[in-house]
């Protein structure tokens, strides 16, 4: 099946700052050549996040960055990969257009009520960040690795599971940056894979199973 690897791995960290707006007023961390924006303690309330910091990608923007600010609108670059989890919590968004660059959006992101929009080819539509995908481990093996994909992405991303592994019978909750097809693939103690393709419209649980092993 389709898909390489990419691999993500974290080398050192530094503050920096955003353009137009006081250095102190972010924080950062540089991983790898790439560029995570982890606080911002500003008072501005219009932020356009840029894509690049000294000469860096921005690619991700953290778990709780802007939680707790007085944001009422931001303007997310076609860089960013990854918003983390609470990345947004507790603002004054009302709506957020989010470029089809963004693959991962970590749980409560945003506040329940703000309007997402997606970018995808140029076109808008609206999508919600509520869709939880619950993987089940039924296959009797230890899951390693587990890759969770746009259906139409040519390369199957991170390793959602981090540091974590799934034993057999236990589950794994992320949460879908959009409704759509998706790509899902396991890899066991074995260096088994397991891979299903499923269509996502809600709350959705996938149980694999050794049916499913390539």
């Amino acid at each position: 099946m389709k898909k390489t690897w990419l691999f993500l791995a974290c080398v050192s960290c530094s503050a920096l700052a955003l353009f137009a707006q006081n250095a102190s007023d972010f924080q950062t961390e540089l991983a790898n050549g790439q560029v995570t924006i982890t606080d911002y303690s500003g008072s501005e309330t219009n932020v356009r996040i840029p894509d690049r910091i000294n000469g860096m990608p921005v690619t991700a923007i953290g778990e709780w960055a802007f939680a707790l600010t007085p944001l009422t609108s931001v303007v997310i670059p076609n860089s960013v990969t990854t918003i983390g989890e609470g990345a947004f919590r507790g603002t004054q968004l009302t709506r957020v257009v989010i470029p089809n660059s963004v693959t991962t959006i970590g749980e409560r992101a945003f506040d329940d009520d703000v309007k997402i929009i997606r970018t995808d080819s140029g076109a808008k539509k609206s999508v919600s960040t509520s869709s939880i995908l619950t993987v089940v481990n039924n296959t009797g093996y230890t899951f390693y690795y587990l890759y969770i994909s746009p259906s139409d992405s040519d390369t199957w991303g991170r390793d959602v599971l981090g540091d974590q592994v799934l034993y057999d019978r236990q589950s794994f909750r992320y949460a879908l940056p959009y409704n759509g097809t998706w790509d899902i693939m396991a890899e066991d103690s074995d260096e088994d894979t397991y891979t299903r393709r499923l269509t996502v419209t809600a709350d959705t649980t996938l149980a694999l199973t050794l049916d499913d092993l390539d």
